[in-house]
């Protein structure tokens, strides 16, 4: 196993993509927060060192006529032979410690290993993540396993994602499992097509929350809630134009 490199301070390759449970960024993302309403103020401070980032957000946030801050802080610094180790605290929330074993070249494929605890604030919850991703010219794939800990119990999950690329055309498949209970989660699938350089067309079908209960074959709208089409141009050098059309 022979290691890549980096580029120093870099995000480690395992992170990414946060949520997990969202496919690498495409051309159709659109932000969606409503800064007039929910969010009337977002501050961010970037400070990034020669092995080291560190990101800072500060959210006021308004739900039902009360204002409440949140921040978000995340750092990661590099650590010797390619490794990095993340860090997520939010104060509202959780505490999260990341290690990312770098990228290594093994029978041809550049492979990522990983690792993450996760806790609440008051340590009544716990979860560890470890997981392998592997990095091919046509084929990206990603599998971690989830153990939460709660009340003594213990509950496994197996978490897929795999973005094929076949000529002009884009697959994507994410599932999530649960595996103490049999029941499939999620299900999210993402077909796309480069027409030419300046439009791409995606057609996503998700279901956004975690199931309890297995999809019914029967049932379409029981294997996804949200049907998802967006077209994409480029109009000139500088310009974007996008269309999304919503199925429920």
């Amino acid at each position: 196993m022979t290691s890549t490199t980096n580029q120093p301070g870099a995000k480690p390759t395992s992170i990414k993509v946060e949520p997990w449970t969202d496919f690498p960024r495409q051309s159709y993302t659109i932000h969606g927060d409503d800064f007039c309403h929910t969010k009337p103020l977002v501050a961010k401070f970037t400070a990034k060192g020669s092995r080291s980032t560190l990101n800072v957000k500060e959210t006021v946030s308004k739900k039902e006529g009360a204002f409440s801050v949140d921040d978000d802080v995340k750092l990661w610094f590099d650590l010797p032979n390619n490794h990095s180790l993340y860090t997520r605290v939010k104060s509202s929330s959780y505490i999260k410690v990341h290690y990312d074993h770098g990228l290594n070249q093994l029978h041809g494929k550049n492979w990522n290993f990983y690792g993450s605890f996760w806790t609440d604030k008051s340590l009544s919850k716990a979860s560890i993540r470890v997981g392998a991703a592997s990095y091919h010219e046509r084929c990206h794939s990603d599998n971690r396993l989830r153990v939460n800990v709660a009340s003594g119990a213990h509950n496994f999950y197996w978490y897929h994602r795999t973005l094929s690329f076949v000529n002009n055309w884009k697959l994507g498949l994410l599932s999530v499992v649960d595996l103490n209970n049999s029941v499939i989660q999620k299900n999210n699938v993402l077909i796309s097509n480069t027409i030419n350089k300046n439009n791409e067309v995606f057609l996503r079908l998700e279901n956004e929350g975690f199931r309890s209960t297995n999809p019914q074959i029967t049932d379409v709208k029981t294997i996804w809630d949200t049907v998802t089409l967006n077209w994409v141009g480029k109009l000139d050098r500088n310009t974007k134009a996008g269309l999304e059309v919503n199925f429920y």
